[in-house]
């Protein structure tokens, strides 16, 4: 006698929709790599940007030690300074209008 066809197309059909849920998850794995990829990458950059201006701040405080910023340079700068004067500054808050 003849052996049914019907238990070999079940298997068939489990083994197919085994796969397709397979490869929907490796897709899902995909997307959580890339999206980790790309922070890793921002990461990685942001950490970049941050090291530079650390040694931008390290060479102005160095900037800072030598003779650059001497006690007559100072004063020179403060001279040229755009800042207003107190007189101006007295003017200003006489001005204002109390905060309510």
């Amino acid at each position: 006698m003849r052996q049914s066809m019907a238990p070999s197309r079940a298997s068939s059909t489990a083994h197919a929709s085994s796969s397709a849920a397979a490869s929907l998850k490796l897709i899902e794995k995909k997307k959580e790599y890339d999206a980790v990829s790309a922070l890793e990458r921002a990461s990685t950059s942001y950490l970049e940007r941050i090291e530079a201006l650390g040694e931008d701040c390290d060479i102005m405080a160095s900037a800072g030690e030598g003779e650059l910023f001497t006690a007559p340079n100072l004063s020179l700068l403060m001279r040229f300074s755009p800042r207003p004067g107190p007189s101006s500054m007295a003017q200003d808050v006489s001005n204002s209008k109390p905060l309510s």
